[in-house]
């Protein structure tokens, strides 16, 4: 906690505030249903800890 009281301490006039600084951007796509062999879907579903028709179930998240 000390270290960031330092930092509270610089001075930061006329800084931009910053998120990132690599000039990375989001690259969207359309949202695409691709289907893929029956033997392939399978696999992968068994990998999972809980399937509920045909889809891995997760957790319920609540904002």
């Amino acid at each position: 906690m000390d270290y960031i009281d330092q930092l509270k301490e610089v001075d930061v006039t006329g800084i931009e505030p910053t998120a990132q600084v690599t000039g990375l951007v989001n690259a969207w796509r359309e949202d695409v249903v691709e289907y893929c062999d029956t033997e392939i879907r399978e696999a992968a579903l068994s990998q999972a800890p809980e399937i509920e028709e045909h889809q891995v179930k997760v957790k319920r998240i609540l904002e």
